[in-house]
Protein backbone atom coordinates (compact mmCIF):
# COMPACT_ATOMS: atom_id res chain seq x y z
CA UNK A 1 0.00 0.00 0.00
CA UNK A 2 3.17 2.19 0.95
CA UNK A 3 4.44 1.98 -2.16
CA UNK A 4 0.85 3.19 -4.25
CA UNK A 5 0.88 5.92 -2.19
CA UNK A 6 4.33 7.18 -2.88
CA UNK A 7 3.47 6.68 -6.70
CA UNK A 8 -0.03 8.46 -6.18
CA UNK A 9 2.33 11.26 -4.35
CA UNK A 10 4.62 11.64 -7.48
CA UNK A 11 2.56 10.90 -10.35
CA UNK A 12 0.24 13.76 -8.57
CA UNK A 13 3.12 15.86 -8.43
CA UNK A 14 4.41 14.86 -11.98
CA UNK A 15 1.28 15.58 -13.59
CA UNK A 16 1.02 18.99 -11.54
CA UNK A 17 4.66 20.42 -12.82
CA UNK A 18 3.69 19.11 -16.36
CA UNK A 19 0.14 21.01 -16.02
CA UNK A 20 2.92 24.43 -15.08
CA UNK A 21 4.87 23.99 -17.71
CA UNK A 22 2.95 22.93 -20.88
CA UNK A 23 0.44 26.32 -19.67
CA UNK A 24 4.14 28.50 -20.06
CA UNK A 25 4.30 26.71 -23.31
CA UNK A 26 1.10 28.09 -24.59
CA UNK A 27 1.12 30.99 -22.40
CA UNK A 28 -2.09 29.90 -20.07
CA UNK A 29 -5.25 27.87 -20.63
CA UNK A 30 -4.22 24.35 -21.96
CA UNK A 31 -6.60 21.78 -23.47
CA UNK A 32 -7.15 18.08 -21.45
CA UNK A 33 -6.53 16.38 -24.63
CA UNK A 34 -2.73 18.56 -25.21
CA UNK A 35 -2.07 17.11 -21.52
CA UNK A 36 -3.13 13.61 -21.97
CA UNK A 37 -1.09 13.76 -25.26
CA UNK A 38 1.87 15.01 -23.82
CA UNK A 39 1.86 13.10 -20.65
CA UNK A 40 0.93 9.54 -22.69
CA UNK A 41 4.87 10.41 -25.10
CA UNK A 42 6.54 11.16 -21.15
CA UNK A 43 8.74 8.49 -19.65
CA UNK A 44 6.88 8.13 -17.01
CA UNK A 45 5.32 4.58 -17.04
CA UNK A 46 1.48 5.54 -16.74
CA UNK A 47 -1.48 4.52 -18.10
CA UNK A 48 -4.23 6.48 -19.93
CA UNK A 49 -6.64 5.52 -16.84
CA UNK A 50 -4.08 6.23 -14.71
CA UNK A 51 -3.94 9.98 -16.28
CA UNK A 52 -8.01 10.19 -16.00
CA UNK A 53 -8.00 9.11 -12.33
CA UNK A 54 -5.13 11.53 -11.93
CA UNK A 55 -7.23 13.97 -13.17
CA UNK A 56 -10.26 13.76 -11.39
CA UNK A 57 -7.98 13.42 -8.08
CA UNK A 58 -6.67 16.43 -8.67
CA UNK A 59 -10.15 18.20 -9.25
CA UNK A 60 -11.82 16.87 -6.26
CA UNK A 61 -8.78 17.78 -4.24
CA UNK A 62 -8.90 21.24 -5.96
CA UNK A 63 -5.45 21.49 -7.71
CA UNK A 64 -7.39 21.95 -11.24
CA UNK A 65 -10.02 23.85 -12.01
CA UNK A 66 -11.61 22.86 -15.50
CA UNK A 67 -13.44 25.63 -17.79
CA UNK A 68 -14.66 24.75 -20.82
CA UNK A 69 -12.15 22.29 -22.88
CA UNK A 70 -9.55 24.08 -20.92
CA UNK A 71 -7.45 22.91 -17.42
CA UNK A 72 -5.80 25.68 -14.98
CA UNK A 73 -3.99 25.16 -11.81
CA UNK A 74 -5.39 26.92 -8.31
CA UNK A 75 -3.52 28.48 -6.29
CA UNK A 76 -3.24 25.28 -3.72
CA UNK A 77 -1.44 23.32 -7.05
CA UNK A 78 0.96 26.32 -7.27
CA UNK A 79 1.57 26.02 -3.85
CA UNK A 80 2.16 22.20 -3.84
CA UNK A 81 5.05 22.38 -6.48
CA UNK A 82 6.46 25.74 -5.62
CA UNK A 83 9.71 24.43 -5.08
CA UNK A 84 9.74 22.82 -8.95
CA UNK A 85 8.53 26.28 -9.94
CA UNK A 86 11.17 28.44 -8.10
CA UNK A 87 14.05 26.69 -8.98
CA UNK A 88 13.59 27.39 -12.66
CA UNK A 89 13.23 30.98 -11.46
CA UNK A 90 16.75 32.77 -12.48
CA UNK A 91 18.50 34.83 -9.70
CA UNK A 92 17.73 38.50 -10.12
CA UNK A 93 20.01 40.42 -8.79
CA UNK A 94 18.11 42.05 -6.78
CA UNK A 95 17.46 41.05 -2.57
CA UNK A 96 13.70 39.97 -2.66
CA UNK A 97 13.01 40.42 1.17
CA UNK A 98 9.63 39.20 3.28
CA UNK A 99 8.47 40.26 6.84
CA UNK A 100 5.14 39.43 8.22
CA UNK A 101 3.67 39.26 11.81
CA UNK A 102 1.35 36.81 11.79
CA UNK A 103 -0.74 36.69 15.05
CA UNK A 104 -1.12 33.23 17.08
CA UNK A 105 -4.78 32.53 16.37
CA UNK A 106 -3.59 31.59 12.71
CA UNK A 107 -0.53 29.56 13.88
CA UNK A 108 -1.73 26.76 11.55
CA UNK A 109 -1.51 29.24 8.54
CA UNK A 110 1.79 30.82 9.57
CA UNK A 111 3.65 27.65 9.99
CA UNK A 112 2.24 26.61 6.34
CA UNK A 113 3.38 30.43 4.94
CA UNK A 114 7.14 29.75 6.35
CA UNK A 115 6.73 26.25 5.33
CA UNK A 116 5.90 27.60 1.77
CA UNK A 117 8.67 30.69 1.85
CA UNK A 118 11.10 27.71 2.79
CA UNK A 119 9.92 25.69 -0.22
CA UNK A 120 10.05 28.81 -2.31
CA UNK A 121 14.01 29.03 -1.85
CA UNK A 122 13.49 31.96 1.03
CA UNK A 123 15.86 32.16 3.67
CA UNK A 124 15.29 33.17 7.55
CA UNK A 125 17.65 36.26 8.39
CA UNK A 126 16.00 37.37 11.79
CA UNK A 127 12.78 36.09 13.49
CA UNK A 128 9.88 37.24 11.02
CA UNK A 129 12.55 38.09 8.05
CA UNK A 130 12.94 36.47 5.02
CA UNK A 131 15.32 36.51 1.93
CA UNK A 132 15.73 35.25 -1.74
CA UNK A 133 17.73 36.54 -4.80
CA UNK A 134 14.93 35.22 -7.29
CA UNK A 135 12.16 36.53 -8.31
CA UNK A 136 9.25 34.92 -6.56
CA UNK A 137 6.79 37.50 -5.62
CA UNK A 138 4.16 35.45 -7.70
CA UNK A 139 4.24 32.67 -5.60
CA UNK A 140 4.61 34.43 -2.41
CA UNK A 141 1.16 36.70 -3.05
CA UNK A 142 -0.37 32.98 -3.84
CA UNK A 143 0.99 31.48 -0.77
CA UNK A 144 -0.25 34.66 1.35
CA UNK A 145 -3.62 34.14 -0.36
CA UNK A 146 -3.59 30.69 0.18
CA UNK A 147 -3.12 30.66 3.76
CA UNK A 148 -5.26 34.07 4.08
CA UNK A 149 -2.08 35.87 5.41
CA UNK A 150 -1.99 38.50 3.02
CA UNK A 151 -2.54 41.45 5.39
CA UNK A 152 0.30 40.40 7.59
CA UNK A 153 2.83 39.89 5.14
CA UNK A 154 5.09 42.73 3.35
CA UNK A 155 7.32 41.95 0.39
CA UNK A 156 10.13 44.01 -0.66
CA UNK A 157 12.66 44.06 -3.42
CA UNK A 158 15.71 46.18 -3.02
CA UNK A 159 18.70 46.86 -4.50
CA UNK A 160 20.79 47.53 -2.22
CA UNK A 161 20.87 46.85 2.05
CA UNK A 162 23.12 47.33 4.39
CA UNK A 163 23.09 44.02 5.03
CA UNK A 164 24.28 42.89 1.72
CA UNK A 165 27.33 40.65 2.69
CA UNK A 166 25.39 38.72 5.80
CA UNK A 167 22.50 38.24 2.46
CA UNK A 168 25.06 37.10 0.16
CA UNK A 169 26.77 34.88 2.41
CA UNK A 170 23.64 33.11 3.73
CA UNK A 171 21.41 33.17 0.33
CA UNK A 172 24.94 31.70 -1.07
CA UNK A 173 24.66 28.26 0.76
CA UNK A 174 21.21 27.76 -0.62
Amino acid sequence: MKKYQDFAVSLTGFVLYEIYRASIKVSGKITRKYLIESLDNKDFDITRNQISKTFYNLKKSKYIIEESDSVILTGRAKIKIASEISSGIEMSGKIHLISFDIPELMRQNRDNFRRTLKRIGFVQVQKSLWATNREVGELVEIAANEYKVDKYVAYFVADKTNIDAYLNKILERE
